[in-house]
């Protein structure tokens, strides 16, 4: 079991560290995979993760809806006929986000704020 309140914050900003520095080819797949597989229990702990983003200087007030807003139009050029590694990682990433959220609506409530921004 993780702990998503220790977990969720180092892994948003370093996927998005990873999307945005071109240089990091290796990073940015391992790191859409890695947050595919946790964002069921990201989700489920939204709350515990925005907390642990609100004390996190790095995150700069950021709160987990707009770190997702960010990484998934980020994550969108990754979907490239030339690198299948990165678009599978790309795929898994926005199913897992979209089964996530379609799941049981807990996280609605978050995305309603990104809408306003």
């Amino acid at each position: 079991s993780i702990a998503p309140n220790k977990v969720g914050p180092l892994l948003l900003k370093r996927t998005v560290m990873s999307l945005v520095n071109v240089t990091e080819t290796y990073m940015a797949p391992a790191c859409m995979k890695a947050l595919a597989v946790t964002i069921p229990v990201l989700l489920e702990n939204a709350k515990d993760v925005d907390a642990a983003l609100s004390m996190d200087s790095d995150a700069q007030g950021r709160n987990m809806s707009s770190f997702f807003s960010e990484i998934l139009m980020l994550a969108v050029p990754g979907i490239d006929v030339n690198d299948s590694t990165k678009t599978q990682a790309t795929i898994f990433l926005f199913r897992a986000f979209l089964m996530g959220v379609a799941g049981d609506g807990s996280f609605a409530p978050h995305l309603d704020s990104v809408e306003g921004e």
